[in-house]
């Protein structure tokens, strides 16, 4: 049921909401022109990208806070934003078996939880920290690049974070994250 529904629904839906975002945030960009780019504006724009990935408007419209500047009156937190990609609300779900409803009740629970926010948060973070560190391009020469070696570095640092070691190190950091122990004591320790 879950699986089903992220790579059927949550996984398409996803990419639409990022490829949006990129449109909006990097409106602004020209990949012909062969216009100079700083790290921190490069990471400045990724940054909004992902803000608008995770956050959404009164009207369920992605929001850009390159392109507005106004805070959204009532933003989702980012982790309902995304889980709406990943487990399906049991409100609008047709689940005839109990035990897969009381499963996606009990998931629901826990990632609702300030503490599931907070961690959620924290690992978004460390990922794209990650990410931020391979960018190369911006060390290996004292001017600025232009817009596509940048692009084409993100992509290979975006394909590598599958890769064995750079997996394991994601994980061990987030593995470290006091944020992370404590949602698993507070989710999964029955008093041992």
């Amino acid at each position: 049921c879950t699986y089903d529904y992220f790579f059927q629904h949550g996984l398409p839906a996803l990419s639409i909401a990022v490829e949006e975002a990129v449109k909006k945030c990097m409106s602004d960009w020209d990949m012909a022109n062969t216009m100079d780019v700083k790290e921190n504006d490069f990471i400045a724009v990724l940054n909004d990208i992902r803000k608008a990935s995770e956050m959404k408007d009164n009207d369920g419209n992605n929001v850009c806070p390159a392109n507005d500047r106004r805070s959204p009156v009532s933003a989702q937190e980012p982790s309902s934003a995304l889980l709406q990609y990943v487990v399906q609300n049991t409100e609008s779900a047709e689940i005839d078996d109990p035990s897969v409803r009381y499963v996606l009740d009990e998931t629901w629970d826990i990632v609702e939880s300030p503490a599931f926010g907070v961690a959620l948060a924290d690992c978004l973070m460390s990922a794209f920290r990650l990410s931020y560190e391979g960018l190369m391009v911006f060390r290996s020469t004292s001017n600025p690049p232009s817009l596509a070696p940048v692009v084409t570095q993100l992509k290979q640092t975006a394909g590598n974070f599958f890769v064995d070691e750079v997996n394991a190190a994601y994980l061990t950091r987030l593995a470290a994250l006091p944020t992370v122990h404590e949602l698993g004591l507070a989710s999964f320790d029955f008093g041992s």
